[in-house]
C-alpha cells in the first residue's frame, strides 16, 4: 500500500483508454464493530447516518485480516452515457459483464460493508472536495431506507465518513467517484 493514498501502482496493470485508474490496497477484518467505530472516530468525523449503519445487524466485520484491492471508477467509465440508477451502479452481474469486456483477467464487484469504515481510516491524503462513494450492498438506515457509505474531504479540510440514502431508481451523475472491489481472476475462467 502506498501510505494510504490512491495510486496506480499495485498489482493492477490494466487501464481504460484515456483514463488514469486509481487503485488502493485496503486491509479489512480483525476488528470488532465497536473497535472499528472507535478507530474511524479517531481520524474522521463520523455522521449519525454512518454510525447507524455501523451499528446495524447487517454490518459485519470479518474475523480474519485480509487485503482487498479497490478501483475508483465513474459511471462514465462503466459505459454509461446517461445518468444511471443506483441499482444499475450496484449490480454485480452488470459489473461482471463490464469487467469481462474491459478488464481482462480482473473482475469489479461490490465491497463488503466493512470496507467503508476501513477505507475511512486508511485513505490518507484524500483530495480536497473529493466525495467517494463505496460500492456495497445497501444497509437499511433511517426509516428502513437503503444507505451506502461515502468518504468526503470538504473545502474546509474536514474528512468524514458518512452514509446517504440510495433509493434504487435515483440517478447518479456521470462524474461520481465510486470505489469498487477489484479481484484478479484466473485466465481459465475468462
Amino acid at each position: 500500500m502506498s501510505a494510504g493514498k490512491m495510486t496506480e501502482a499495485f498489482p493492477f496493470a490494466g487501464g481504460l483508454p484515456d483514463r488514469f485508474i486509481r487503485t488502493m490496497a485496503v486491509s479489512i477484518g480483525g476488528l470488532a464493530k465497536d473497535e472499528l467505530f472507535e478507530q474511524v472516530k479517531s481520524v474522521r468525523l463520523v455522521s449519525p447516518y454512518a454510525k447507524r449503519l455501523m451499528k446495524h445487524e447487517s454490518f459485519t466485520t470479518q474475523p480474519a485480516k485480509a487485503t482487498i484491492l479497490q478501483i475508483v471508477l465513474t459511471p462514465e467509465d462503466l459505459g454509461f452515457s446517461d445518468r444511471p440508477t443506483i441499482a444499475e451502479m450496484l449490480d454485480n452481474e452488470r459489473l461482471a459483464q463490464w469487467s469481462l469486456a474491459n478488464l481482462p483477467g480482473w473482475r469489479v464487484e461490490l465491497n463488503p460493508p466493512e470496507l467503508g469504515p476501513q477505507l475511512a481510516i486508511q485513505y490518507r491524503g484524500q483530495p480536497q472536495n473529493e466525495f467517494l462513494w463505496i460500492a456495497m450492498e445497501r444497509i437499511p438506515g433511517a426509516g428502513g431506507r437503503p444507505y451506502i457509505f461515502y468518504l468526503e474531504r470538504n473545502d474546509e479540510d474536514v474528512c468524514s465518513l458518512d452514509a446517504h440514502w440510495t433509493y434504487p431508481y435515483a440517478l447518479w451523475r456521470l462524474d461520481y467517484l465510486v470505489s469498487y472491489r477489484l479481484i484478479k481472476t484466473s485466465e481459465t475462467s475468462l
